[in-house]
């Protein structure tokens, strides 16, 4: 009896060594006798890539095979082999035999298989399932039954569910031991699930909400899930009827890769493939651009261009190395209320989540550069009179006050401020030329707000220009008469001789007399206003003159 039981036991051992040794696959928890075993294991060194993962990964609870539905029943397929062919004159003997199947998406396929008893023992040791190389799937394995009687005719059942668009192989490995020897036999079942057309994202969109990927619709599909591709491969993001989805959770600048898979309607089947490379994507939106930038009165006004599907904006200022937000807006315009008069700045703007909370585009790093300075008047024109020199300027857009110059000697010299578009200088002298330039000032007079010109403008001031009024012949000859010019010290009297205009003498008076007027000779006149030192002309004159022809009484 001793005997026996050591050598009971060292059966078992001598099984348990080369399990260890043959099968090393074989789950810690070995399968009784007459236990029911669900084991489902991946081989993922073979899988060309990551599975994406999911929270809830599809795979149907198990379920017993009935003789209705979308079954497919491959017993009859020659699945029932007798060992026996083998022999028995090796240590180890393996019979395998190999079966295919296509069903649809969805369907239970139950594979049956039975050996008649070998002298002896069998056992179960593992039974697993694994992809093709160059195919790859997502979701999980399906669920196995496997039954076998001590001494009897083993039957065996395997039972795969919740199955997926894909091929899948099932191998099924039943070990018997004889005599101390090991037999194998190995049942492979190919499937090939089919189901509807891959879905292919066609297009994806930067929103203020998120990126939106788009797909083109698939003929008889119910609804789809869309993946991401993570640091861990695929990942589960939305069950969706539609056709897109948008995902919130992107940042800018930031690369993607979806992927989209037909599902059934209770959402644990799939019932496509999918892209495996996917869609890749970087989430940005435009790069808006400063198309305007205006010094008013209130500050520096940008007008921003619009980027589509932005929400928000926000415009920076350099400050030595750093850009330095100046504000929000959602509109397409926004104004630097506290920009410096005079002072360069360089701003550039970037879109803006609608609740800040962070970027959706790039931005210009070069930036764009304004002196916060309103347009420069510029002087139009020039009027003398008694009083002085009118001095006129166009108008400035939201200048709020001028101040008027002229420049003395080489230094500008203030003349006064003034609300208009125009100045008198009181202090400019007769036949003197001044250079004159205006510039724009703050309302409290205290800020220029605007460059000016400083090469100015010239200008000599004179008095009215005479007009020879009319002409009396004397004996002593021909008087001249003129209207009288306010402001005037001195008249200067001129003909014209040979194509020249030649002096014939000053006065104080409004008339002068050509004493030496020839009986007959026509003779042009015309006069000029001169200070009383008799050394700088006050006015200019008439260059087309007035002709009189003398004749003595």
């Amino acid at each position: 009896m001793r005997k026996r039981t050591m050598k009971a036991l060292s059966l078992v051992l001598a099984l348990l060594m080369m399990l260890a040794v043959l099968v090393p696959a074989i789950p810690a928890a070995e399968a009784e006798d007459t236990a029911t075993t669900a084991v489902a294991e991946k081989v993922s060194e073979i899988q060309p890539e990551a599975e994406p993962e999911d929270e809830q990964p599809i795979v149907k609870e198990e379920a017993e095979l009935t003789d209705t539905g979308a079954e497919a029943d491959i017993a009859e397929e020659g699945a029932v082999t007798d060992l026996a062919d083998v022999g028995a004159t090796t240590t180890t003997n393996t019979l395998n035999s190999t079966h295919s199947i296509t069903v649809a998406s969805g369907d239970t396929v139950a594979y049956e298989f039975g050996v008649r008893r070998w002298n002896g023992y069998s056992y179960l040791t593992y039974m697993f399932q694994y992809q093709y190389s160059n195919y790859a799937v997502y979701e999980g394995t399906g669920s196995c039954s496997v039954s076998i009687v001590k001494n009897t005719n083993h039957s065996g059942k395997y039972t795969i569910t919740g199955l997926n668009v894909g091929k899948r192989r099932i191998v099924c490995r039943t070990v018997y031991l004889e005599n101390g020897k090991y037999f194998y036999h190995n049942i492979t079942l190919n499937i090939t699930v089919t189901g509807l057309a891959t879905p292919r994202i066609s297009s994806c969109e930067s929103l203020d909400s998120g990126v939106k990927i788009n797909w083109g619709a698939v003929p008889g599909a119910v609804k789809y899930r869309v993946f991401y591709k993570g640091a861990n491969g695929w990942t589960r993001m939305y069950d969706t009827t539609n056709t897109y989805v948008i995902n919130p959770s992107v940042n800018s600048g930031a690369t993607y890769t979806f992927t989209v898979r037909c599902l059934n309607a209770a959402g644990n089947i799939f019932t496509s493939d999918f892209e495996p490379n996917g869609y890749r994507y970087t989430y940005n939106m435009a790069t808006p651009r400063l198309t305007g930038i205006v010094s008013t009165s209130a500050g520096v006004k940008f007008t921003i261009s619009a980027v589509p599907n932005a929400k928000k904006y926000r415009v920076f200022y350099k400050d030595g190395n750093n850009w330095r937000g100046l504000g929000d807006t959602t509109t397409t315009s926004f104004t630097h209320k506290d920009a410096v008069f005079g002072r360069t700045y360089l701003y550039t703007v970037r879109c803006l989540k609608s609740d800040g909370s962070k970027f959706l585009s790039a931005y210009n790093n070069t930036g764009w550069t304004h002196t916060n300075y309103l347009g420069t008047p510029s002087i139009t024109g020039f009027t003398d009179s008694v009083s002085g020199t009118t001095v006129k300027w166009n108008a400035v857009s939201y200048a709020e006050k001028y101040r008027v110059f002229y420049k003395n000697g080489n230094t500008w010299t203030r003349l006064g401020d003034t609300k208009s578009t125009s100045f008198i200088d009181r202090t400019a002298p007769v036949g003197v030329t001044r250079t004159y330039t205006v510039r724009c000032l703050n309302n409290a007079a205290n800020a220029f707000t605007s460059s000016y010109n400083n090469t100015g403008w010239n200008h000599m001031r004179y008095l009215g220009t005479p007009r020879i009024t009319g002409f009396t012949n004397y004996s002593t000859g021909t008087r001249i008469k003129w209207g009288a010019i306010t402001g005037a010290e001195k008249y200067r009297v001129y003909y014209k001789k040979n194509g020249s205009w030649t002096r014939l003498g000053d006065t104080t008076s409004t008339s002068f007399v050509h004493t030496d007027a020839k009986p007959g000779v026509t003779y042009t006149y015309t006069v000029r206003c001169i200070n009383k030192e008799a050394n700088r002309f006050t006015s200019s004159f008439y260059g087309t003159g007035w002709t009189h022809t003398y004749y003595r009484p």
